[in-house]
């Protein structure tokens, strides 16, 4: 529930910006997270990972092994969650307080500039989809009229939930995993329809080092690890009536159940078709499995499924824009944020498609850096916030944060530097991404890991209580 005296009633203009939340105001229930991440999950991607599965040649049950490990990676973004509940705080708010202002700064930029970049990404892919539903149903010519029209539907889609905030999210989100989640369950049905049964049970496991860990260290980097720089911003309006078990529970359940459910129909589906996860739409490509009278209600839910996920980017990319000290009401952002994504999407949709590749490469690459701010945060000795003394300890939290905290930015580099060695974005080749390291996403995963572990060594010397170390 939301609290209209907060200024974060659903359908208006939420009020809160990088504030922390009074604890009478939290009164947010842990099913709000389960709806929240369970539509931000529903989209097309999750297929597509199923695809890449294939192409490492996985048999079924590693196929249903790697999807139950990428819904478990949303683990870390429970965890992350709880700050926020703690706090009050959006995630880089909080995380001030573990870097300091000033190493915060640059990881706030990162963070903005990955959300904006893979909103971009995300518009492409729904333009295209949208352009293709009004040719289909409205018989639009294709061209750059179609394009233009499709790309400002889906900016005006997703810009107007963001711009009124948290609390019409969580309706919105809500609404989506119904709805879209019906669509995706009917067309579902027809995909594993058209799968080829008889060789999905008669491919024998493949090499658990080469294949299988590569392949799950991409679905993790791209499902749990990807979220990690938001979680707070969606948890903080959550009461404190609440275990923060009951808080972690409802983000990796609420993620889980359509990440494993997508992963194995996408995977089941690509057995027979191989290439599905390379060719060059890949969303045609599965649309062309489906009975042609399903195509509309196809891209619909595509084009649904990636406005729930760019709401949520669009989001927190405001937010972050008020960590980094841009002095306008919480709002506004989201009409900065909007243009800049509307500019860099129409760079790529009209002209410049062949680059997509690269910047893609370059928002993995950044993924990276904020995989190792996520094992830094997990860590980080933070103060204990109390129930009953909340409040004032909220103020002591933003009195006493540092200007630089010198043993979080160490480990944080030393876990960038030790992803970057063994990485392959495209672009750029480390030296040690040999092997298994060559095509995958274990230098992210190796990144959260060296940086946890630096962290959690260093903060051995004098031992301060954790802000997630609250109630069980």
């Amino acid at each position: 529930m939301t609290s209209e005296r907060n200024g974060n009633a659903p359908w208006r203009i939420e009020r809160n910006g990088m504030n922390p939340i009074p604890v009478d105001e939290q009164t947010g229930r842990p099913s709000e997270l389960f709806w929240i991440w369970f539509a931000a999950n529903l989209g097309l991607l999750g297929l597509l990972y199923g695809a890449i599965l294939v192409n490492y040649h996985l048999n079924f049950i590693q196929a249903l092994l790697a999807a139950v490990l990428s819904a478990l990676s949303f683990l870390i973004v429970g965890v992350l969650s709880v700050s926020g509940r703690n706090s009050g705080l959006p995630m880089f708010a909080v995380s001030r307080r573990v870097f300091g202002r000033l190493g915060n700064l640059p990881l706030v930029f990162i963070s903005w500039v990955n959300l904006l970049g893979w909103e971009s990404v995300t518009a492409i892919t729904a333009t295209l989809s949208l352009t293709a539903l009004l040719q289909t149903w409205f018989g639009f010519p294709s061209g750059i009229l179609a394009t233009s029209v499709s790309l400002l539907m889906f900016l005006l889609l997703t810009g107007s939930f963001g711009l009124l905030g948290h609390a019409t999210l969580v309706i919105v989100q809500r609404l989506a995993a119904w709805v879209l989640g019906g669509f995706t369950a009917v067309i579902g049905v027809f995909l594993l329809a058209a799968s080829n049964w008889s060789t999905v049970f008669q491919q024998p496991p493949s090499d658990w080092i080469g294949n299988f860990l590569p392949a799950v260290s991409i679905l993790v980097a791209g499902t749990g690890i990807s979220w990690v720089n938001v979680a707070a911003d969606y948890s903080r309006y959550q009461s404190r009536r609440y275990s923060r078990s009951a808080l972690i529970s409802a983000v990796t359940l609420g993620a889980g159940i359509p990440l494993v459910s997508l992963i194995l129909i996408g995977f089941l589906v690509s057995v027979g078709h191989p290439k599905i996860a390379s060719s060059a739409n890949p969303v045609l490509a599965l649309g062309q499995r489906l009975p042609p009278w399903l195509m509309v209600p196809y891209l619909v839910t595509v084009v649904g499924g990636l406005a729930a996920e760019t709401d949520l980017s669009l989001y927190s990319s405001g937010l972050n824009l008020l960590v980094l000290g841009v002095r306008v009401a919480r709002y506004k952002t989201i009409f900065m944020d909007a243009l800049v994504m509307l500019g860099v999407t129409s760079y790529f949709l009209f002209g410049h498609a062949s680059l997509l590749g690269a910047l893609e490469s370059f928002l993995t690459a950044m993924g990276l850096a904020l995989a190792a701010w996520a094992g830094v945060f997990v860590v980080a000795p933070l103060y204990r916030h109390a129930n009953e003394q909340a409040s004032k300890e909220k103020q002591a939290f933003l009195a006493g944060t540092p200007f630089f905290h010198w043993q979080s930015v160490a480990s944080w580099i030393v876990g960038v530097m030790t992803g970057m060695l063994f990485s392959n974005f495209g672009v750029y080749v480390g030296p040690l991404a040999k092997g298994p390291f060559y095509q995958s996403g274990l230098g992210v995963c190796l990144a959260f890991l060296v940086s946890l572990m630096s962290n959690w060594v260093l903060s051995l010397r004098p031992k301060r209580q954790a802000l997630f170390d609250n109630d069980l």
